[in-house]
């Protein structure tokens, strides 16, 4: 059970820095938003609350940084 507490604060870690990964891509907030079909209210509200992305928003974010 132990191990699975830190399995969440990780998880919960990874999401806080989401928005910093943004920046340093170099990306603009426009384009990436714009690649993930997103508005531009639900990306921001997404930087503003991480745990609101989802595993498939995640996984096509990320496609886009790399």
């Amino acid at each position: 059970m132990k191990k699975s507490i830190e399995i969440v604060r990780q998880y919960r870690k990874f999401l806080e820095q989401i928005e910093g990964m943004i920046k340093a891509s170099g990306l603009k907030d426009k384009f990436i938003f714009e690649k993930l079909e997103m508005s531009k209210t639900n990306f921001y509200r997404r930087l503003n609350k991480p745990e609101l992305w989802t595993y498939d928003e995640l996984e096509r974010l990320f496609e886009i940084l790399k």
